[in-house]
């Protein structure tokens, strides 16, 4: 600061403050801090099977970049969160589509890699795919399956995957078209297939299907001997033990075997108390929470029945 003072002694004060900037002016960048590395590009290819893909993307670059520029779908930009692990979402494709996934990342970053790179690898073994729900009939295609393997077909009722038919293969094919029959509940359907591999002990889950029947609401009738329902109903009667004493599907239940005493009709993920006194039902009113407890006991031993083997 001394050399300052005759600065400030002798010049004018304008001519001082010149100086005083030019000694503290920042230099200038060169061209090489500013320049971006250039782009590279990496292409995975694949088949859809079900999972999304897992892509290690190095953090920084040596210039302090994100390494991953630029992530296309099948010809479509994916927005992404600049990570270590890149998430990309296949779930808008349908199985065995084909994926291409480009990525452009600064080129001097490592070479990028898939983290789950089977993924993408063509399905072995069993698959069941194209799964349909109609009126009466749900169908699907198998692939891979095995003799003395099994299919449970469920539906989603009352927030639990229940079964309600099932099927085991008679012989080892390649591929089969395979079909169920079942009775809707009014609304919303949703149906899924679980298939019990017996060799290897593995389950495997379908994708879902849906169906929507109109909403009826189903009721029920007293004659003397007689439950008449009215549509065709997939029932159960208990006991008050809560053992099922009769069950099927139809529009009325013949109780004349049952012996005098206290039963439920489970149906339409409905349940009705009815007495039986001198050989005549009659109906009453009990405790929603027994409903509840009854329904809850009738769900687990579906579970016991049709669990995984």
């Amino acid at each position: 600061m001394k050399r300052l003072y005759p600065c400030l002694s002798f010049l004018p004060f304008l001519l001082c403050q010149a100086a005083l900037a030019q000694i503290a002016a920042p230099v200038a960048p060169t061209a090489l801090t500013d320049t971006m590395p250039a782009l590279a590009q990496q292409v995975f290819k694949g088949t859809y099977n079900g999972s999304n893909v897992f892509l290690y993307n190095p953090a920084r670059s040596a210039q302090n970049l994100a390494c991953v520029q630029a992530v296309a779908l099948n010809g479509k930009a994916v927005a992404f969160v600049p990570q270590s692990t890149l998430e990309i979402d296949l779930s808008g494709l349908e199985r065995d589509d084909t994926v291409e996934i480009v990525v452009n990342y600064l080129s001097n970053c490592p070479a990028l890699k898939l983290l789950n790179p089977k993924s993408l690898d063509p399905a072995k073994g069993f698959r069941a795919y194209d799964l349909r729900a109609d009126a009466h009939l749900v169908t699907w295609q198998g692939l891979g399956e095995c003799v003395g393997c099994r299919y449970f077909l469920e539906s989603f009722q009352n927030n639990h995957w229940q079964v309600v038919n099932t099927l085991t293969c008679d012989q080892a094919r390649p591929s089969a078209m395979r079909q169920l029959p079942v009775l809707h509940i009014p609304g919303l359907n949703r149906y899924r297939l679980r298939y019990f591999d017996t060799k290897t002990g593995r389950t495997h889950y379908s994708t879902e299907a849906e169906f929507t029947l109109e909403k009826l609401v189903a009721h029920h009738q007293l004659y003397a001997n007689v439950i008449g329902f009215s549509e065709t109903v997939a029932y159960e009667i208990l006991n008050e033990q809560h053992q099922a004493v009769a069950k099927g599907v139809s529009d009325e239940v013949d109780c004349s075997q049952l012996a005098d005493g206290r039963y439920f009709v489970v149906y339409h993920n409905k349940i009705e108390q009815v007495n039986k006194i001198n050989g005549q039902l009659k109906e009453l009113n009990f405790d929603p929470a027994v409903k509840r407890e009854i329904l809850k006991r009738v769900r687990k031993r579906e579970e016991t029945i049709y669990g995984n083997r």
